[in-house]
């Protein structure tokens, strides 16, 4: 059963996932009050926070006076940032009329022209068919195949910290499984022209809805979803727990945009993977200019962080590379950990920062969960790997040119600490941080 939908048809929906972070929220709503083209809905879902998010987005949800309209989800618990943000836009999908899904992080702060520049580049690539010709350099996939077609728009993302410096223009990934931000620690400056990236970073990202409608998973699980009272019509308590359903709530089937196996990080990577399998590119557009307070809600150098991270590198692989890739790329990852522990010894990069903060002897336990975790999960990731290949589009040669043209550097990943992040350490972020 579903409501009938939202009558007025928006350019855009913008999702947002929070967690603790009142004042991340009360900086981008105040940044998307400012934008230009106001043609958008904001769908909010709140995991469970305890630091008044929850009475802020209500109020702001039953202001009537605002120019977009906000519909809020209320769970009680942590979904993590992919299986809340695959709720939301299953929301969207269900009750909302829109042509865009457009994914901001809720420590973003959008440039107020962000969403104008966003929609016009939407007009320009989201088109049936190659938008480019005889464009190599700019465009290497695009401008070679017909078969390929612009499935999402990387905007430049500037470190909030180091104002100047670019947090991500989009991403790189590796032959392990493993990616970093493209251009992290490089001058904005040095980012001028409209070109294809491997895919966007899950911070900031426009999304075509028929490539993610395209790539999705089949539902793993189902919320159930209701009002929370009859007078606001975009205010809704959401449950994955089917033990908790009540009476008069509705079911939502969870489609996996996102991997919500890997919880927090790298589920970008993995949907960028899936994407490109199908013959969706990414175009990084850097007139569309946000900034980013980097890792607000999961701190830099935590374990938390550095477990996902590290675990889900293995998802990736697992799941994503082709069978003649996979060989290498667990050898390639095991080799990653030779110079991991050089750069400890050495006390270059963020390896070097992670034992320096919480000890060698935690550092290493931090990998033995992670394959605690990847084992546990081995029949899961198997059964995954099987329907993802199965619509798998792109030959293995042309995995290696994707790898090729768009390989990131493990010397600048592992023995480069960014002057974004240094610039974060000295202005004392990190201590305003949450686990």
């Amino acid at each position: 059963m579903q409501q009938e939908k939202n009558k007025r048809k928006i350019k855009s929906v913008i999702v947002v996932v929070n967690w603790n972070g009142l004042g991340l929220l009360k900086g981008l709503f105040d940044s998307l009050k400012k934008q230009t083209d106001q043609n958008f809905s904001l769908v909010v879902l709140d995991n469970g926070s305890r630091d008044g998010s929850k009475d802020f987005l209500f109020n702001k949800s039953e202001n009537t006076k605002m120019s977009f309209s906000t519909w809020v989800l209320n769970a009680e618990e942590n979904y993590g940032f992919a299986l809340a943000n695959n709720i939301a836009i299953s929301f969207a999908f269900d009750y909302l009329e829109f042509d865009n899904i457009l994914l901001l992080n809720n420590d973003t702060r959008p440039a107020k022209n962000f969403v104008e520049i966003m929609h016009a580049k939407a007009s320009k690539y989201f088109v049936s068919g190659s938008p480019v010709k005889n464009k190599k350099r700019n465009f290497p996939f695009l401008s070679d195949s017909s078969e390929w077609s612009v499935g999402s728009l990387a905007p430049m993302i500037e470190n909030h910290f180091n104002r100047g410096f670019v947090d991500s223009a989009g991403i790189l990934f590796s032959d392990d499984g493993n990616a970093i931000n493209r251009g992290v620690g490089d001058k904005i400056t040095s980012f001028k022209a409209e070109e294809e990236v491997f895919g966007p970073s899950g911070a900031a990202v426009l999304f075509r809805t028929k490539a993610l409608k395209d790539v999705a998973l089949p539902p793993r699980k189902i919320a159930f979803i209701q009002k929370i009272n009859d007078s606001n019509q975009r205010l809704w308590q959401i449950s994955v727990d089917r033990e908790t359903e009540k009476e008069g709530s509705l079911p939502l089937p969870i489609k996996e945009f996102f991997a919500s196996r890997y919880f927090a990080y790298f589920e970008d990577v993995d949907l960028d993977l899936r994407l490109r399998m199908r013959f969706w590119s990414c175009v990084f557009v850097p007139q569309a200019k946000i900034s980013h307070h980097h890792s607000a809600t999961g701190k830099s150098y935590s374990p938390f962080k550095s477990f996902h991270i590290h675990r889900n590198q293995y998802f990736n692989l697992t799941r994503d590379f082709p069978l003649n890739r996979l060989g290498s790329g667990f050898l390639q990852a095991f080799k990653r950990y030779f110079l991991l522990i050089r750069s400890v010894r050495e006390g270059k990069g963020p390896a070097a920062e992670l034992a320096g903060r919480n000890g060698k002897l935690n550092t290493v336990w931090l990998v033995i969960k992670g394959w605690g975790s990847v084992i546990a999960n081995l029949y899961g990731l198997i059964k995954e790997r099987l329907h993802i290949q199965s619509r798998n589009l792109i030959s293995p040669e042309e995995f290696d040119d994707l790898l090729f043209t768009f390989k990131a550097s493990k010397e600048k990943m592992i023995f480069e600490t960014p002057d974004s992040l240094k610039a974060r350490k000295k202005n004392g972020a990190a201590s305003k941080d949450r686990d």
